[in-house]
């Protein structure tokens, strides 16, 4: 039985000021709903493919939403619009080597925003400068302004990792969890060696924030060492909730906080600890990070996912409900985009997984007025050694709801 949330609990960015109306989904696909990894029932959702013909790698697009119900996903060098809800979508082409300084054409989001007003931003990395830099665009993605960059970067070398996802707070603060470490040079040099750590880790995810509505980035705490591809959700109690990808390298040190019941290595990825979803909450606005945790069913039993999901992205609807969707990666030829549902602000999550789209790709979802899910994700069949079958990469959107209250839809 799927129990739906309390009420009364949303989170900022699920409710417009003049939410606009939206077309009803039309049932052209299918969503397995598993418990234990057997199917227990299923949802209908409608399928859209993104039409990136010529995308250079696995689908890990971003998405954020404006207040007049805007949707935009980033993804490589281009951005994708919908104004009818996820139904229709047109697409803007970056032209990245204008940017200043230049990307690369493979280049991706290192973080992505869309604030309330419509205003996008953009990190990118620049190896040559082995920092993250931030661009804004006023219409849509169709033009790109320099803006700010990161300066502070204490002991580390270097800033920037894939995947993370800037958020704008109700009171219009900005935050930006990025990862800091040592240079390319370094990182080889330490990896070859296995040598006992020293110094700052390999990397660590700070949480930079910006107070002049994102001019600069001079203050930062620290989130979680060995996190990467972070993903910050306000809750309406102005609680945060993250969710990290925690990995660690087994020959470095572990952090005091990593719970005890990670094992020193996984038996299957000897070369890493966790490689999971992990959450941890803050209650002042970011400026510190609490109950480092792993998914789990129940508050005090085991992990309750495995090796490779990974890259956790969070919504919350209207009833309080908190949707974590997440990759399944190994084995890479069965592999699959799920979400998982949790009705106590992320302590605890139901066992019920809802199988989004077959494929490899990470997934990013923003919640309309009427509680309909829109999730931007890759679905690129894999082969068993990890590559695309046909050798092209592909990503879709996903329109979907959860079921209110009672069975599941379809319940075997």
């Amino acid at each position: 039985m799927f129990v739906s949330c309390r009420s009364g609990d949303t989170s900022t960015n699920a409710v417009s000021a003049n939410p606009p109306q939206f077309v009803s989904i039309t049932p052209n696909g299918e969503i397995a709903v598993l418990r234990d990894e057997q199917q227990v029932g299923s949802l209908p959702a409608e399928y859209i493919p993104l039409d990136y013909p010529d995308m250079p790698w696995r689908g890990d697009p971003a998405i954020g939403m404006s207040s007049d119900g805007t949707i935009y996903v980033a993804l490589y060098a281009k951005i994708f619009v919908s104004k009818n809800g996820g139904r229709e979508w047109e697409s803007r082409q970056i032209d990245v080597e204008s940017l200043a300084p230049p990307a690369s054409e493979r280049a991706n989001y290192d973080s992505f925003v869309v604030l309330r007003d419509g205003t996008l931003l953009w990190a990118y990395h620049s190896p040559e400068h082995e920092t993250d830099f931030v661009v804004r665009s006023a219409d849509g993605g169709r033009t790109w302004q320099p803006w700010s960059q990161i300066v502070d970067r204490s002991l580390f070398g270097a800033a920037g990792g894939n995947q993370n996802c800037m958020t704008e707070l109700a009171d219009g603060t900005i935050l930006w969890p990025t990862r800091l470490g040592p240079r390319r040079s370094e990182i080889k040099e330490r990896d070859v060696a296995e040598e006992p750590w020293q110094g700052p880790a390999h990397w660590t995810t700070y949480v930079y924030r910006s107070t002049d509505g994102w001019r600069s980035w001079k203050d930062k705490s620290l989130l979680q060492e060995w996190g990467t591809e972070t993903n910050l959700l306000e809750l309406v109690s102005g609680r945060l909730l993250a969710a990290i990808r925690y990995q660690r390298y087994p020959h470095a040190p572990a952090p005091r906080n990593e719970p005890e019941d990670i094992a020193a290595a996984d038996p299957q990825s000897p070369g890493t600890v966790g490689k999971r979803v992990f959450l941890a909450d803050s209650s002042d606005a970011g400026s510190t990070w609490t109950d480092f945790r792993p998914v789990r069913r129940e508050a005090t039993k085991e992990m309750d996912i495995v090796l490779g999901e990974a890259h956790g992205h969070l919504v919350q609807l209207s009833d309080g409900t908190v949707v974590l969707a997440h990759e399944r990666r190994y084995p890479y030829e069965v592999g699959d985009v799920r979400a998982r549902v949790s009705c106590d602000q992320g302590r605890t999550w139901a066992p019920e997984a809802y199988r989004l789209s077959a494929g490899h790709g990470y997934a990013a979802s923003v919640v309309l007025p009427d509680d309909t899910i829109v999730t931007a994700l890759g679905n690129t069949p894999l082969n068993e050694k990890g590559r695309s079958v046909d050798g092209k990469w592909y990503a879709q959107v996903v329109r979907w709801r959860l079921p209110r209250s009672g069975s599941i839809p379809g319940k075997h």
